[in-house]
């Protein structure tokens, strides 16, 4: 799922589609919906925030970025009238 949703540079929908589409080549006998592939990727950005300071930065041109990891940060998941920050830090050089 990761792999799709970051090197493949598709959306959470498309890849809920295409792992549906894939299901039974893997074995798998109900595909996720795009809101399980958010909430994993969401589980896998705390679990790598958490172990942020354990990780090392990588070489990248001067100016890219700070520390080498590309942030994503998301506010469009609402409940009621709040907002939900999501963030996911990604290596620069995946």
């Amino acid at each position: 799922t990761l792999q799709l949703f970051v090197s493949g540079r598709i959306s959470f929908r498309a890849t809920a589609r295409v792992i549906d589409i894939l299901a039974p080549r893997l074995g798998i006998q109900k595909a996720p919906s795009h809101q399980t592939v958010i909430n994993w990727l969401l589980r896998l950005a705390i679990v790598r925030l958490n172990h942020a300071s354990n990780l090392q930065p990588t070489e990248i041109p001067k100016g890219s970025f700070t520390n080498g990891f590309i942030w994503m940060v998301d506010t469009s998941i609402g409940i009621s009238d709040g907002k939900i920050l999501a963030v996911l830090a990604l290596d620069a050089n995946l």
